[in-house]
């Protein structure tokens, strides 16, 4: 299975959602994305519980958000590049975390 969050589609993005989330006036997206980051953290952990590779991982992210949210399904690759960030920024994905809990 090809992964759905390509690094080189998506890497140049993400100084551009760094600069967007610490912008004071985005304060507010900064703490849904938090509240996001956790939610997905808990997703990761019990796929990867599971044995599965972390390609396998982010489609079924992809998937629940494209099935639940139609708003995420017209913006397809912004909605990639957000769990992209997410995934270059350490804030799913890692082994540690998932090791610990």
């Amino acid at each position: 299975m090809v992964c759905s969050i390509r690094p080189r589609q998506y890497l140049k993005e993400t100084a551009q959602v760094q600069y967007f989330l610490s912008a004071p006036e985005n304060h507010e997206l900064m703490q849904l994305y938090e509240n996001i980051v956790d939610e997905f953290q808990l997703k990761v952990i019990a796929k990867r519980k599971d044995h599965q590779n972390f390609d396998s991982v982010m489609n079924h992210l992809v998937d629940l958000l494209f099935a639940r949210d139609p708003v995420l399904r017209k913006h397809k690759r912004l909605t990639r590049v957000m769990l992209f960030y997410m995934y270059w920024n350490c804030d799913i994905g890692s082994e540690e975390y998932a090791s610990s809990n």
